[in-house]
């Protein structure tokens, strides 16, 4: 129960931040194409910022258990997601975005403030895997694997950095730690900003 409260009021959280988002563009203090500079915040320094941040946890058995049921829970759902889109993309007549939003959740944006504001910052890291296997399957779009676009995306860079110093035991400073820290709080809000420009672009009705 508690737990659900919780969650609650991060979504309610984000979801006022996504109004605020909605509201500059309306105001006319911004355009909704003035969102791309605060994506590549997000994309580039934010995100990387919480998958390092998130390796620099002491090692253990158990981690890497839930490591690798995280990964294997993470190909299930993306499998799932997959044939199902398969399955009602005729009945429904699903067009190829519609389809991709029906697999592919923005799961490192929300996903990630939710599971540190629940769960705590150890558990970020299994959010890792899931975004390996995300950014796997997004990218290679249902045709031939383009694996330049996959190994050179910026988010698995930073989770196999993070990976390697986890494995090879070196920790980061004490002040990058709380800069990395600092800059990783800021995922959730610009993610709801970005997504609350691009509603206003679009008549509500």
């Amino acid at each position: 129960m508690e737990i659900s409260l919780l969650l609650a009021q991060q979504i309610l959280q984000l979801f006022l931040i996504l109004l605020m988002g909605y509201a500059v563009v309306r105001c006319g203090l911004l355009k909704a194409a003035d969102s791309r500079v605060l994506s590549v915040v997000m994309v580039y320094l934010a995100l990387p910022c919480v998958v390092l941040k998130a390796f620099q946890i002491d090692d253990s058995p158990a981690l890497r258990t839930g490591l690798l049921y995280a990964f294997a829970i993470a190909v299930l759902l993306h499998l799932l997601f997959l044939a199902l889109t398969a399955v009602l993309k005729r009945p429904l007549q699903l067009d190829v975005i519609e389809g991709a939003t029906l697999i592919y959740s923005n799961a490192a944006a929300l996903v990630i403030p939710l599971v540190r504001a629940l769960l705590g910052e150890e558990y970020v890291v299994y959010s890792c895997a899931f975004v390996i296997v995300h950014c796997s399957t997004s990218l290679q779009g249902g045709g031939a694997i383009e694996w330049k676009k996959i190994l050179l995306n910026v988010n698995l860079i930073s989770i196999v950095m993070g990976a390697v110093l986890f494995f090879a035991h070196i920790p980061l400073p004490g002040q990058l730690l709380g800069a990395l820290n600092t800059m990783g709080d800021m995922v959730g809000p610009l993610g709801m900003l970005l997504a609350g420009m691009a509603i206003a672009e679009s008549p509500l009705k």
